[in-house]
């Protein structure tokens, strides 16, 4: 998977996914319509959806 800029697209699904944030870190993030939860908004550059789980 690549990263998406922010400035290019916002998840369309409500949900969590990865984020690269302006301090160079990779987290976790929930993305609501409304925005990122716990305060990411300001810190986060790029996103990319979650990779499918392991199969066991």
């Amino acid at each position: 998977m690549n990263w998406i800029s922010i400035n290019e697209r916002l998840p369309k699904e409500v949900g969590w996914v990865l984020v690269t944030r302006e301090d160079g870190k990779v987290d976790l993030a929930h993305w609501f319509e409304e925005g990122w939860k716990r305060g990411h908004n300001a810190n986060v550059v790029a996103w990319q959806p979650l990779p499918e789980p392991y199969k066991i």
